[in-house]
Order: C-alpha cells, then sequence, then structure tokens
C-alpha cells in the first residue's frame, strides 16, 4: 500500500505538468495508467496477466483484460487524460460491452480519475458504479484513493475481495434507503404490530412514527461507527446528512481549495459537460485553455449555470455550454471594438448570464479563433482596472497590492474614455483598508457610493445618446 501511495504522488506530479497539453491515448496509458497496474502487482507484460486491445465485436476493443486463470476478471476503457468520463451514453456502451463479454468488472479511466461498475448487476447501467476515485487534488491525503484501488490489486481480486465490497456499499444502500422510507412512512401492519407489544401503553400514531424515526437514525450512526471502528472507512459511502467534500480549482492546478458546506451546492466541470456533444465539449476545452493561459492568476469558477473566468475578482469572460453549442458573454462595452465578427450580438438591453455587452454564439474552431482576439482585449482591460487600483502582475499567481499614498486634498477625478464609463469600480472590501476608526469607515463607504454614482450617471448618458443617434 505505501508503495501506491508512493506512486499517486509521483503521477499527481506529472499531472500538474501535463493536464493542459492534449495527450493521447496510448500517451495516458504509458504515463499515467501502466505504473497504476505494474504497482497493484499486474505483469503488463505478461499476456497471462494482462492483454491490450480485446476485441468485443462491433468494431470495438478494450484497452486492458486482467487475467487469473485463463478467464478475464476485469476489463479496463482507457481514454485520453483530458477526456472528462461523463458521457452516459459511451459508460453504458462500455458496462454492456463487458456484461456481453460475461466479465463482471470494467473500469473507465483517463489515468487519474477511475470509475469501476460491477457489469452483471440487474439495475440500471449508470446505478452499477461501485466508486469513482480520483488523485490530483493538491492537498489531498493519497491514503484514501489508495484504498480505493488496492481491492483492484492482482492479490485482493484473486482473493474475491471485490464482492464482499459491493454487498457493503451497493446491496446495503439499496436497503438502507428502503428502509429509510418505511421508517418515514410505516404501512399499518407494522403500526398495528407495534402498538400490540407495547403491553396496554397508549401512543398515539404520531408519537411512534417519530419515535421509529429517531430509533433508525441512532441504529444508521451506529453501523457507520461500526465500520469505521474496523479501520474501513474508505470504503463506506458517507451517511446521509454528512456535508460533502468539494474543491474548487484555483489559479493553477497545483492549488486547490477546500471547504465543506451544506447551505451552498458546489459546481465542477461534469456538471457543464455532461449529456453535451464530445466537439462542443472539445471547443470548450480549447477556450478554457486559451484563457488560462493569459495569466497564471486567472483562476475559473463554477456557477449553477455558467463558467467564468476571472483576475482578482474582475470577470473578463464567462461561457454556457449548450448541447450543440457554446453561448458566451465577452466583459467588454459594445463600441469598445469596431469590427465585430458575426457570431457576436449586442445584449445591452437584454437580459443574460454573465457581464458584459457582447454576447457571442459559436459550434466551429475558426470561430473560436476569432474569438481569442476578443477575449484577450476584454482581459487587458481588466489587467489595466487592477493596475490602477494599485496591484501589480508578473504573470505568477499572486497580485501583489502596491501601497500607495493618495494626496486628501486633490480627488482624482476618474479619466474619461471608452471604458471609464463601462466598467464597474471593482468591489473594494475592509481587508484593502486599514481601519483606524468608525468615521473612516464610513468615508471609506462614501467613496464607493460617490464611484457607483458618477458609473451609473455616465453609463445612461451613454446608453441615451446611443438611442438619439439610432
Amino acid at each position: 500500500m505505501e508503495e501506491l501511495v508512493a506512486k499517486l504522488e509521483e503521477l499527481r506530479e506529472k499531472w500538474s505538468k501535463y493536464w493542459r497539453e492534449k495527450m493521447s491515448v496510448m500517451q495516458t496509458r504509458i504515463v499515467f495508467i501502466d505504473p497504476i497496474l505494474s504497482t497493484l502487482g499486474w505483469d503488463i507484460h505478461d499476456p497471462e496477466q494482462v492483454r491490450v486491445e480485446i476485441p468485443i465485436g462491433g468494431g470495438r476493443t478494450m484497452s486492458y483484460a486482467l487475467r487469473d486463470k485463463g478467464r478475464n476478471l476485469l476489463f479496463i476503457m482507457a481514454v485520453p487524460l483530458d477526456s472528462p468520463i461523463n458521457d452516459p451514453a459511451f459508460i453504458t456502451q462500455v458496462v454492456q460491452d463487458t456484461a456481453a463479454s460475461n466479465v463482471k468488472w470494467c473500469a473507465i479511466t483517463n489515468g487519474v480519475i477511475w470509475k469501476f461498475y460491477s457489469s452483471l448487476e440487474s439495475c440500471p447501467v449508470l446505478d452499477r458504479l461501485l466508486y469513482e476515485v480520483y488523485y490530483n487534488a493538491a492537498d489531498q491525503d493519497l491514503n484514501k484513493p489508495a484504498s480505493l484501488l488496492w481491492p483492484f490489486s492482482k492479490r485482493e481480486m484473486q482473493k474475491g475481495e471485490l464482492d464482499k465490497i459491493w454487498e457493503r456499499l451497493f446491496t446495503d444502500s439499496r436497503i438502507r434507503r428502503s428502509v429509510n422510507k418505511i421508517m418515514k412512512n410505516p404501512p399499518d401492519f407494522l403500526m398495528e404490530s407495534i402498538k400490540v407489544n407495547l403491553q396496554g401503553i397508549k401512543l398515539s400514531d404520531e408519537r411512534i412514527k417519530e419515535s421509529l424515526i429517531r430509533i433508525w437514525n441512532v441504529a444508521k450512526e451506529e453501523t457507520v461507527a461500526t465500520l469505521i471502528s474496523k479501520k474501513e472507512p474508505s470504503l463506506i459511502k458517507k451517511p446521509l446528512g454528512e456535508p460533502k467534500l468539494h474543491y474548487i480549482e484555483e489559479s493553477h492546478p497545483e492549488e486547490h481549495v477546500y471547504m465543506r458546506t451544506r447551505a451552498r451546492k458546489m459546481y465542477d466541470e461534469n456538471h457543464h459537460t455532461s449529456k453535451r456533444k464530445h466537439s462542443i465539449v472539445e471547443l470548450y476545452k480549447e477556450m478554457d485553455r486559451y484563457c488560462l493561459s493569459l495569466n497564471k492568476a486567472i483562476y475559473k469558477t463554477y456557477r449553477a449555470l455558467y463558467i467564468t473566468w476571472e483576475i482578482e475578482q474582475l470577470l473578463f469572460a464567462s461561457l454556457h455550454i449548450h448541447t450543440n453549442k457554446l453561448r458566451g458573454w465577452i466583459n467588454l462595452p459594445w463600441d469598445a471594438i469596431q469590427n465585430k465578427p458575426p457570431f457576436i450580438r449586442n445584449v445591452i438591453k437584454i437580459k443574460h448570464w454573465g457581464s458584459g455587452d457582447m454576447e457571442f454564439n459559436i459550434t466551429r474552431r475558426d470561430q473560436l479563433e476569432n474569438l481569442k482576439p476578443i477575449i484577450n482585449i476584454s482581459f487587458d482591460y481588466a489587467v489595466n482596472k487592477l493596475k490602477k487600483d494599485g496591484y501589480s502582475l508578473d504573470n505568477s499567481p499572486y497580485i501583489k497590492r502596491e501601497k500607495t499614498i493618495k494626496s486628501e486634498e486633490t480627488e482624482t477625478e476618474p479619466k474619461k474614455g471608452i471604458l471609464s464609463n463601462y466598467i464597474k469600480p471593482r468591489k473594494q472590501s475592509y481587508t484593502d483598508i486599514e481601519i483606524e476608526s468608525q468615521t473612516q469607515i464610513d468615508e471609506e463607504i462614501e467613496k464607493l457610493n460617490n464611484k457607483n454614482k458618477i458609473f451609473k450617471e455616465s453609463y445612461y448618458k451613454d446608453l441615451e445618446m446611443d438611442d438619439f443617434t439610432e
């Protein structure tokens, strides 16, 4: 197990170097998948243990077959490193092909994300997921992904440990879900049986139902505690009500921010790319790589309906991924660019997501190439705004704020120009202000209000001029 943890640490370092590059399936297998299989005890050079490119009919092949005593134990389908494993049609095809070959277990992986399925279970294909493993988060404890990968080692698969894990995770969870429904609304025969065994104590139906729920919740907690005491926390699912662990990808892949939350739901890339065409997802990835390449301080945020690219809270581009196109918004005034491509329209008077007056709809790579210079201009505008606010950028993942002393006697007027009337002032927090008294706080708030007032007046004045000229 320690050797596997060390290998995952090594592969995580490689992933941080190559995650933005387009890596083929074969290169992904050589760099990421083969080392993991070897560490798990499989001799990838021995056809009696591992076979590659196994034909399964219909012109399709499986990347690997892990074997023991002449029979296939596990099929593995490899995909490129940057491919999300979230296409239901693709997953269904792989699981069904595995079942048709009478192989119980299958895995789909891009080298850093592994999804394991039990193909022969009699339930919807997507419900046959055993669990998902990933190890590319910077501050992640690699003992957990190692413990989840270890049951697929040669020794453990020969012992049949996977069947026991499946019973604990799949069967027990379904039974628990069914009992949950029964406890929330117990049938009449159960209520009558409880009343008979109360030995003359009269309790209302409502009190009995509340007691059943309390007892069931305690039983669930004790079951979880018993499983944890057996030192198998990595092989059990989290009990109901426990907050999930999410991470937000920050300025570069080596840094992540972890947070626990109940109230606010967090989103990831799968939320936006699932059930989308492969060509559209690839187009989004190319745009993503371009936006992140502009500066290391840029970070990406996954919202409920769209994705944003920002630098120090200044959004310069946002995107919604449709099934068959990309729709996005550039944070620029409409008049900032004279000769605009035909796929850009003016949404200054139309309600829309994101920020900015320009909305684009693209479906092809050549359209994205025409869009890139406009994204670059929007980013330059955001950078200029930061520099005016006292920030310095040196293409590092951290932005340094320069301390500047302004004269209290002279109030600098906002510069007039195409941007000064449109770009909103950056939201300033009290952490940026050296607070000495409540009076100073009030003065700073008044300054921010005046800036917003100047912005709104000039913005609507220009709108009226545009209407007049039209």
